[in-house]
């Protein structure tokens, strides 16, 4: 060792390391969903062009497990751990749009044919997400559909039973309650 470094001082590696696993962390803040996809025999062409095709609430970060194992430790995400293996890209979703994420990911699959290239393993609100359990995430309404139906369904709780009551709901407009009776008379 040349007498002008210091064995104190931190090397290339663990500074890389380091940033590596500070970018995992910021992607983790305010993350609704972390998905691995198996990206094994993808080019980086590939990787960023599926980056493209993701909405702008979603990012696609390529680390290494054992990264990420480690900034999952202790947390919820740690059940990705038995997913962390081979070559995998990771997804992390910030917003509750998970359905749309997860279609730019199948529609890239489908463009390129790169079917085998599917999800290893998802955590979504706690809960674990197989590969076969992916089709769940990807129906799910979001909160504002959700919020939508749920009002709808109180509306008509509302007023059923009530005669010529007519409830016309948009989701654009909102909720208007037209009283038959008083437009017709």
């Amino acid at each position: 060792m040349a007498p002008f470094l210091s064995s104190a001082a931190p090397s290339i590696r663990a500074a890389l390391r380091r940033t590596r696993a500070e970018a995992v962390r910021r992607q983790l803040e305010g993350c609704h969903l972390v998905a691995g996809i198996w990206c094994n025999g993808l080019t980086v062409r590939q990787i960023q062009d599926l980056r493209g095709a993701l909405p702008p609430t979603a990012r696609l970060l390529v680390a290494k497990n054992t990264v990420l194992a480690n900034v999952f430790e202790n947390t919820s995400w740690s059940k990705l751990n038995p997913c962390m293996r081979g070559a995998n890209a990771w997804l992390f979703v910030h917003t509750d749009e998970i359905p749309g994420a997860l279609k730019a990911c199948r529609e890239f699959q489908r463009k390129t044919g790169l079917l085998l290239n599917d999800f290893v393993g998802a955590v979504f609100e706690g809960e674990v997400y197989g590969p076969d359990e992916f089709q769940a995430l990807e129906t799910m309404p979001t909160k504002e559909e959700f919020f939508w139906r749920r009002s709808y369904a109180v509306i008509v709780d509302y007023f059923r039973g009530q005669p010529a009551i007519i409830v016309v709901f948009s989701k654009q407009v909102g909720m208007i309650i037209f009283l038959f009776d008083e437009l017709c008379s």
